[in-house]
C-alpha cells in the first residue's frame, strides 16, 4: 500500500526496510507532530524508532514521512537496520567516492560502515537510486 512509481518517500522506504528485516510491527505510540496514528506507515514508523533507524531523520519533532528520501538517508536507515538484526555494530573505514564532499557529516558514519561492510544492498542504494533498483526488481 502506498507505493509509487515516482520517488521513493521516507513513508515508503521505512516500510521497505521494516519487511526487508522481518521487524515485528509496532503499535504506533510516537507523538511526532506530522505522522498520525492512523497513518498506513505508522507501525513502520514507531518499529523504525524503536530498532534505531531514524536517528538521522527526525528534526524538531518531525519526521516528513511524504517527501522523497535521500541516498544519504537510505543508507543511515539500512545500515541501522542492518545492526539491529545483527546484533552488533559494524566496523568502520573510508568510503571513496566522486561526490564525498557532498555528503553531509551526519552521514559519513553510516556510509563508511556500508562501505567498510560491503553491505551489497546499501551500496546498490548509494551508487543508483532507488528508483532505478525498484524498476529493476518490477521485470
Amino acid at each position: 500500500e502506498g507505493f509509487t512509481d515516482s520517488d521513493v518517500t521516507v513513508a515508503e522506504f521505512l516500510t521497505m526496510m521494516e519487511n526487508a528485516v522481518g521487524l515485528e510491527k509496532k503499535a504506533y505510540t510516537l507523538e511526532l507532530s506530522d505522522v498520525s496514528s492512523d497513518a498506513w506507515y505508522a507501525s513502520a514508523v514507531q518499529t523504525a524508532y524503536e530498532a534505531g533507524m531514524l536517528n538521522t531523520l527526525i528534526k524538531d519533532n518531525k519526521l516528513s514521512p511524504d517527501r522523497a528520501i535521500t541516498r544519504e538517508e537510505m543508507c543511515a536507515v539500512a545500515v541501522s537496520a542492518y545492526e539491529y538484526a545483527a546484533e552488533k555494530e559494524l566496523s568502520t573505514g573510508t568510503a571513496v567516492f566522486d561526490d564525498n564532499a557532498d555528503i553531509g557529516t551526519e552521514f559519513q558514519m553510516y556510509i563508511n560502515k556500508a562501505y567498510a561492510n560491503k553491505l551489497y544492498m546499501v551500496r546498490v542504494i548509494i551508487n543508483l537510486s532507488l528508483k532505478t533498483v525498484l524498476q529493476g526488481l518490477k521485470r
